[in-house]
């Protein structure tokens, strides 16, 4: 074996082995190495070039759903940005053109808020403008740092939300639909925060729990279908009893909700009042009244939805509502008879447009009772003071049957942490 003589006497035997050669660094050094690849991919063009790579074989389209153009890249985007780079390298490596085009999400309301605060009292014009600024300026960033993840996509021909022939080609396409009859105009109630007064869609959605009233109301039934169903009552004070845990929407009410189908009885209570609850819920309603189980009289929902059976509302006077069958009404709980505001809840708000109901909401984007809310009196209060007006206002009529709270999930605004609620949107409302 070759030996090597050191100058200081010692015996070295590296250059007699027979070891594999790399040019590769023995340390990484990313904030030097990554700024001059980055560059040289830059000076070959490499970002446009895989948009046009196998150019004219098979296509294989990956659409780049838009990141929001307000901070810094954080895991989500790379994982997301990742991914797609892994799938369209491994494409063309087929022999696949793949043109992915990097696009951005330009508006909302983060933005907005941003722009506020850091330039408080801008005119509507000043401000799109400075939300366009600040949006381009964390494009521009976020462009950089997807580059140092070395993800490979045409960076330099982007999408834009914000840009004025990408907003030409939306209401291009809107136009086609409203020719084609496919857009009608009415009401819908979305979800909305007081606090940012703006719609919430659902993953800005958060659910905490709260203590809330639980009320039993009465809405007394007309005479006319008490004399017909239960001539045995006529004259009596015959109440559909309602169960609500949110007593400020109780001024927007439309209907009364009945189950189909079902059996509903007539239970006498002591006070010489007829309660109307559903047959299957009369032992756990009695129980928690703490009076004896009195049947005055039973009969199946669909003769009330048959006789056009009506209720008088608890306080807005002159007020009568239908009882309509539907199937969102739920025998486990409550009472089986369900108050309906079309104007605030998906789910009413649906049963309303099935049966023609008036969908009904004037609240304002602050959260208060505007113009045209009946009783008058609630105009400009908040709807979290008209929970404590409401149930003070049905004491008052004799309405309140009976109340205790609850402590249930609802929903909360993730920006604010403000409770949310569903109104409806439209010119008169909400904007």
């Amino acid at each position: 074996m070759a030996e090597t003589q050191k100058p200081d006497g010692q015996v070295s035997f590296k250059n007699t082995l027979n070891l594999p050669h790399t040019d590769f660094p023995i340390r990484a050094q990313a904030s030097i190495d990554d700024p001059a690849l980055i560059e040289r991919w830059k000076s070959e063009e490499l970002y446009e070039k895989t948009f046009t790579h196998n150019a004219g074989k098979q296509q294989f389209i990956l659409h780049d759903g838009p990141p929001y153009a307000n901070g810094h890249i954080h895991i989500g985007h790379a994982y997301n940005k990742i991914l797609k780079d892994i799938i369209g390298k491994s494409q063309r490596m087929q022999g696949k053109q793949v043109p992915i085009t990097p696009g951005w999400d330009c508006h909302g309301l983060p933005i907005e808020l941003k722009v506020t605060q850091e330039n408080p009292g801008l005119a509507p014009a000043d401000l799109k403008k400075a939300c366009r600024v600040y949006a381009q300026k964390w494009i521009d960033i976020q462009r950089e740092e997807f580059k140092r993840l070395g993800v490979l996509m045409d960076w330099q021909h982007p999408y834009l939300t914000m840009s004025y022939a990408y907003e030409s080609d939306i209401l291009r396409a809107f136009g086609f639909f409203v020719d084609g009859g496919y857009i009608e105009r009415k009401n819908k109630t979305v979800p909305w925060c007081p606090a940012c007064q703006t719609v919430l869609a659902s993953a800005e959605i958060e659910y905490h729990e709260r203590k809330d009233p639980s009320i039993y109301v009465l809405f007394p039934l007309e005479h006319r279908a008490i004399e017909t169903m239960m001539p045995g009552l006529a004259g009596k004070s015959v109440n559909f009893l309602v169960w609500t845990t949110t007593p400020w929407t109780l001024p927007l009410n439309r209907a009364v909700l009945v189950k189909p189908n079902a059996r509903y009885v007539v239970l006498e209570l002591p006070n010489a009042k007829f309660i109307i609850v559903a047959a299957q819920l009369a032992d756990k309603i009695t129980n928690m009244l703490d009076v004896p189980k009195i049947v005055a009289a039973e009969f199946s929902s669909d003769q009330l939805v048959e006789l056009s059976a009506r209720a008088h509302h608890p306080f807005v006077q002159d007020l009568t509502v239908p009882v309509i069958l539907s199937d969102t009404v739920l025998l486990e709980d409550g009472t089986a008879c369900v108050h309906c505001a079309p104007g605030c809840g998906p789910e009413d708000y649906e049963v309303g447009v099935r049966n023609d109901l008036e969908i009904y909401s004037p609240i304002t984007p602050a959260g208060t009772y505007d113009r045209g809310i009946n009783p008058a009196e609630l105009e400009g209060m908040s709807v979290t003071d008209g929970q404590i007006w409401v149930i003070k206002k049905l004491a008052q009529q004799g309405a309140l049957l009976h109340k205790t709270t609850i402590r249930h999930s609802y929903p909360h605004c993730w920006r604010s942490g403000m409770a949310s609620f569903s109104v409806q949107l439209n010119s008169g409302s909400v904007t």
